[in-house]
């Protein structure tokens, strides 16, 4: 895939996204550790933003397509059984960018796990960004 999706609260851009370590523990990812999540279709990374604001009510949201760099190692583990909570640490030994993994919002979709840490992350770029207003609520 030479695309990814991305829907956040817009302090976490992908400009910033890897700049701070994360404070919890994660499906492939440990405390302490910098990450960052794309999916493979924007409509999971909308539900995947959803789920992660429920009861948040943000302002506002920013919807992000990132373009992959050619030629760069990105596993697929989407034929996975199972796939480590220590995934990003295996992704660090092996020098690779990133994995494909499942996910278990969608059956046919797939969440990526990005190694900041990798030299060729800073040639992922941003190829569109659209900052998304959700819808407010009116009162009877």
């Amino acid at each position: 895939m030479k695309h990814a999706f991305r829907t956040v609260h817009p302090t976490q851009s992908w400009e910033r996204a890897a700049s701070e370590p994360a404070i919890y523990d994660g499906p492939f990812h440990r405390a302490g550790e910098r990450v960052v999540y794309a999916w493979s279709e924007s409509e999971l990374a909308a539900l995947s933003a959803a789920f992660m604001c429920a009861g948040i009510n943000p302002d506002e949201m920013l919807w992000e397509k990132l373009m992959l760099p050619a030629e760069s190692r990105i596993v697929d583990l989407s034929a996975s059984e199972s796939v480590s909570p220590d995934l990003l640490a295996q992704l660090h030994k092996g020098d690779i960018l990133g994995a494909w993994v499942p996910t278990s919002l969608a059956p046919e979709g797939m969440a990526l796990v990005v190694n900041p840490a990798h030299p060729r992350f800073g040639e992922i770029k941003v190829a569109d960004k659209r900052f998304i207003t959700p819808p407010t609520r009116r009162s009877a």
